[in-house]
């Protein structure tokens, strides 16, 4: 399916809440109380076709940026950047 060049409309804060629930299910115990803004843009990304490598990479940018702003909204989610 073609994503659009907006963020999708999932990505709210109780959709980030949820994407980010269910990884850190999936990993049990160890290692759920980290997880990577790439993991979640792959996850809201799932599914998509994009016509280039670049589009991807823009598309996965978008989203990581919104991750940024919303996980502040999200109670016991705090968004940690990489040095």
């Amino acid at each position: 399916m073609p994503c659009p060049y907006h963020v999708p409309d999932t990505l709210t804060p109780g959709g980030l809440e949820q994407i980010v629930r269910e990884i850190a299910g999936e990993r049990g115990t160890f290692g759920a109380s980290t997880i990577a803004v790439g993991s979640i843009a792959d996850r809201v990304l799932a599914g998509c076709t994009f016509s280039s490598p670049a589009e991807r990479a823009q598309a996965r940018l978008r989203i990581e940026h919104e991750v940024a702003r919303l996980a502040s909204q999200v109670k016991g989610l705090r968004y940690l950047e990489n040095e």
